[in-house]
C-alpha cells in the first residue's frame, strides 16, 4: 500500500510538471528552468499605475511588480506551490491602492484586482500556459 501511495504521488508530480512548463535555452543548459506566463487580457492600468509581470525561477511562481507615481509593490503567485493568493498596497497622489491576486486552478489564470478606497479601479488577468520546448 505504501508503494501505491508513492506511485500516486509521483504520478501527480509528473502531471503537475507537465501542466506548467520548464524552458531551457540551449545556451542555458545548466541554468534553472523558468515557468512561462503570457498576458491574456491587455487592459490599460488606471492612470499613474503600471504593472510588469516577471517569471520567477522554476518552482517559485510569478512576480507582478506594480508602480504608481510615488511607490511600488510586488505580489507573487506560485501556481505549482502553496501560494495561490497574495496582496499588497501602494500609495499614489490619488490615494492608497490595494491589490489582491489569486490563481484559479480551473481557469489556469492569475487575476489581480486593484481597489482605491474599497472601490474597484481595475482587474488584470494573466493566463498560465504550458509550452514544452
Amino acid at each position: 500500500m505504501k508503494k501505491f501511495g508513492t506511485l500516486v504521488s509521483l504520478a501527480v508530480g509528473i502531471l503537475l510538471a507537465l501542466a506548467f512548463v520548464a524552458r531551457i535555452e540551449p545556451s542555458e543548459a545548466t541554468a534553472a528552468p523558468a515557468a512561462l506566463a503570457s498576458l491574456a487580457a491587455s487592459t490599460a492600468p488606471p492612470a499613474g499605475l503600471s504593472v510588469e509581470a516577471n517569471d520567477a525561477p522554476f518552482g517559485k511562481g510569478f512576480d507582478f511588480r506594480f508602480r504608481s507615481d510615488t511607490s511600488s509593490t510586488t505580489v507573487s503567485i506560485d501556481p505549482l506551490g502553496h501560494r495561490h493568493s497574495d496582496s499588497g498596497s501602494l500609495s499614489s497622489r490619488a490615494g492608497t491602492i490595494s491589490l489582491s491576486a489569486k490563481y484559479s486552478q480551473n481557469d489556469r489564470t492569475i487575476v489581480i484586482t486593484a481597489k482605491r478606497g474599497g472601490v474597484s479601479i481595475g482587474e488584470y488577468s494573466w493566463r498560465v500556459e504550458a509550452v514544452l520546448r
